[in-house]
């Protein structure tokens, strides 16, 4: 026989007497095992090498896993989901502090207009020479300071906004009659809000629940000349400034035809330089000032 294993079995099937003469002698039969006490190695991936390339090969008798099932999520009744988003914004609007007493005795002009039309630097040169207190973009940092801050309102605009819900309006109402509420009470009166309103219902909203405006001024100029300022400022995404320019544009004879009603709207030719803006702006809300005697010419239009 060439095989140990076929001894063994002859063995165990018709034991004989050792041979002396041709072995030596060995331990007894019953204690030799039927098995090899050598341990089976595991079957391990090895890259099968083909002409330079790797393959995996699959070890032999191994199962492959199941894949996991991903459980299908049901579909939300509509309905729900619409009363909790309702749920959500009635909280949002009462930590903005929406449903507190209007505000009486303050004098605030709203600044509206086009992109880079000069609102920003007009509003600082009113803030020094007749002492009104700038509130610049309420819309777009009110809220981002809850973020920021962490607050409870914070945290829930947080989460409406990364699910990409829109905030309602009177949430941001709040958050500015809030905020003028804030500075009120250390003593201003007098306030320049910038970049509001967009839409004549933020206005609408703002005299119902925050304070009557004294004053609102749109600086005008051309999509042209929006784009060429921002230009020189060295402003990225010009196209983003004409988009933004048309659309505030759509919405401002609603703000205007609002305010004409009750004579509280100017429109200023924003085309001019900076002093004729300023000189405009300046008689619009009643202020003299020294620089006046050094311009000439018409500076109001669709007053």
């Amino acid at each position: 026989m060439g095989c140990g294993a076929s001894k063994s079995a002859q063995s165990a099937s018709a034991p004989k007497p050792p041979d002396h003469a041709s072995n030596p002698p060995a331990s007894k039969v019953e204690n030799v095992p039927t098995k090899s006490t050598t341990a089976k190695q595991p079957v391990v991936d090895k890259p099968q090498e083909i002409k330079g390339a790797q393959v995996a090969v699959q070890p032999v008798g191994k199962v492959p896993e199941k894949t996991a099932e991903v459980p299908q999520c049901a579909e939300s009744d509509p309905q729900e989901v619409i009363a909790a988003n309702l749920a959500v914004n009635e909280r949002l609007s009462q930590l903005s502090g929406i449903d507190t007493p209007v505000l009486n005795g303050l004098e605030i002009v709203f600044v509206t207009g086009a992109p880079c039309s000069g609102k920003r630097i007009h509003c600082e040169r009113l803030a020094k020479e007749a002492g009104y207190v700038c509130i610049y973009n309420p819309l777009s940092t009110l809220h981002r300071k809850e973020v920021m801050e962490q607050t409870e309102l914070g945290k829930l605009c947080a989460s409406q906004m990364a699910e990409f819900k829109v905030l309602p309006t009177d949430f941001y109402i709040g958050l500015l009659k809030t905020h003028i509420r804030s500075l009120a009470a250390s003593g201003e009166t007098k306030f320049i809000v910038s970049g509001f309103p967009r839409f004549v219902d933020q206005a609408k909203l703002f005299e119902a629940k925050v304070s009557p405006v004294s004053q609102v001024l749109c600086l005008d100029c051309s999509v042209e000349t929006s784009v060429e300022r921002a230009k020189a400022c060295g402003k990225p995404n010009l196209d983003s400034v004409a988009r933004r320019h048309d659309s505030l544009a759509d919405n401002w004879n609603d703000i205007a035809d609002y305010f004409v009603a009750q004579d509280k709207f100017t429109r200023v030719d924003a085309e001019q330089s900076v002093e004729a803006v300023g000189k405009a702006m300046r008689e619009a809300l009643g202020i003299q000032s020294a620089e006046e005697d050094l311009l000439d010419g018409p500076l109001l239009t669709d007053k």
